[in-house]
């Protein structure tokens, strides 16, 4: 009888806060919504600023700024580990017709190394529907890849990387926001010419701590395409295809925030100054 009674109180316990979920995010009056996204289509405020720092299959540091009423900027700098493309079927131009390998330099299912990215991400805000943003965001930035690519000896190649897509975001309550997106990206490296081209659908979450402070997970996937130049083997350019992946967690942190106090938080309890003494007596 313990066991039932402890199932039973477990699957009420489960039922109630399933319950509690649905209500919150049915009946948006029930909490404020979150103020800002670094990730969303909530761009940041006028008179304010946010630094962003992420660490996944690369680091990243951005800084976002308002460049205009509903255009941000978020200039950035990063540190890759490889290309989120994987499993490059290139196996159409390892052998010709016959079977037989053609001479030249290979991909054998990867691309790319350690390397930096120094760009841009910017954010147009689009639309807003109560606590439901709709942004459309792109990048542009210079990479380079220090180990080579395609088999070389170990070289420092140069690229560029210019990407399109769209960021959403759905304030639940004040401190949590869901991520959604998609993203269509080209890194184009050089001599020998490769093109990565992945099409990633995002998703994750932001959680406030406070007004300043945001904690972030994000995860992105779907299918990759690579082009092969001319300079990688003795045909004309050829299409691989494979999947892509990829995902970061990081903090944020908003400058210029103002302060909210609200309840779960400990100013909330704060006992207000009393006033001066110093009035009374001159009064009397």
């Amino acid at each position: 009888m313990t066991v039932i009674r402890r199932q039973a109180a477990v699957s009420r316990w489960s039922l109630s806060w399933i319950f509690g979920w649905i209500i919150i995010l049915a009946n948006p009056s029930l909490g404020s919504a979150a103020e800002w996204s670094v990730w969303g289509g909530q761009i940041v405020e006028e008179d304010q600023t946010a630094l962003r720092a992420n660490l996944g299959w690369g680091t990243e540091i951005s800084y976002h700024f308002l460049l205009q009423r509903k255009f941000e900027m978020a200039p950035k700098i990063g540190l890759t580990f490889g290309s989120p493309v994987m499993s490059i079927s290139s196996l159409s131009v390892l052998r010709n017709s016959d079977g037989q390998l053609i001479p030249g330099d290979y991909v054998y299912g990867q691309c790319c190394g350690i390397g930096n990215t120094f760009g841009t991400e910017f954010r147009y805000a689009l639309l807003q529907v109560d606590r439901l943003h709709l942004a459309v965001r792109g990048e542009v930035a210079f990479l380079t890849d220090y180990s080579g690519t395609q088999g070389n000896e170990e070289q420092t190649t140069l690229g560029a990387r210019v990407g399109a897509g769209a960021a959403l975001n759905y304030s639940v309550y004040h401190e949590l926001n869901l991520i959604a997106g998609a993203d269509l990206i080209s890194d184009t490296y050089f001599q020998p010419v490769v093109s990565l081209l992945p099409i990633l659908v995002r998703g994750g979450i932001e959680f406030m701590l406070d007004e300043s402070i945001a904690i972030f997970a994000i995860s992105r996937f779907g299918p990759g395409f690579t082009i092969f130049g001319p300079g990688v083997v003795d045909l004309n350019a050829t299409l691989g295809a494979g999947f892509s992946v990829d995902g970061f967690v990081g903090i944020a942190y908003r400058f210029g925030a103002k302060e909210d106090l609200r309840f779960g938080s400990s100013d909330h309890m704060r006992i207000p100054d009393q006033p001066s003494d110093v009035g009374i007596t001159d009064s009397l």
